[in-house]
């Protein structure tokens, strides 16, 4: 009978532990559960920058941004200005005669467009009945003196100049695109511009 009772409040403390020891995982599951959660802070995303292309052809746009670009025999070709020389130039006066170019002063070449009679958006050939000048030109200069090459478009007729924009004011600019093919004075070797593109500020 003594054995009994012994056993009975043995039974009953180890029962009271248990759910001493519960009761104490239960309040302490919240602080272990707070410990693991991973905080969260607020951190700038930054923004992707596309990577600047030095050789890509400009956009064909007709804001006045002074831009330029053309593709000589497949590659491509931007003008670059020196200190003292302007990379493109448009001039148009009273002879509405329209000339622009672009030069790169590191290759020393030029791709050079006259147009007279211009007095509006439109499409031109190459060369063009209507116009008495109507021709466009990339040389390269040779030592300062003469051209290692010189081709032009007179007597070819295969090119155009598009005309998008025509303004002619102090604020204003010429914008469009072109192509042709240019040949040596020899009638020798030919080159083929293409992809051209402009948008220049008188």
């Amino acid at each position: 009978m003594i054995t009994l009772v012994q056993n009975k409040k043995t039974m009953k403390a180890i029962y009271q532990m248990a759910l001493a020891l519960f009761a104490a995982v239960l309040l302490s599951l919240p602080l272990f559960l707070n410990s693991c959660k991973k905080t969260i802070t607020d951190r700038p995303i930054t923004p992707v920058t596309p990577p600047i292309c030095d050789t890509c052809l400009p956009e064909i746009t007709s804001a006045g941004k002074g831009t330029f670009g053309c593709k000589v025999n497949g590659k491509n070709w931007l003008p670059e200005g020196g200190l003292l020389t302007p990379e493109v130039y448009a001039s148009y006066g009273q002879s509405k005669i329209l000339d622009f170019f672009a030069q790169n002063v590191n290759s020393v070449e030029k791709v050079v467009i006259n147009i007279g009679g211009v007095s509006d958006t439109g499409y031109y050939s190459f060369p063009d009945s209507r116009f008495n000048i109507c021709k466009a030109y990339y040389n390269k200069i040779k030592d300062g003196v003469g051209y290692l090459f010189y081709y032009q478009s007179d007597k070819i007729d295969n090119g155009f100049l598009h005309i998008t924009h025509f303004e002619f004011s102090p604020t204003g600019f010429v914008s469009g695109t072109f192509a042709f093919d240019l040949y040596q004075n020899d009638f020798k070797d030919t080159i083929h511009i293409t992809d051209g593109r402009f948008d220049i500020r008188f």
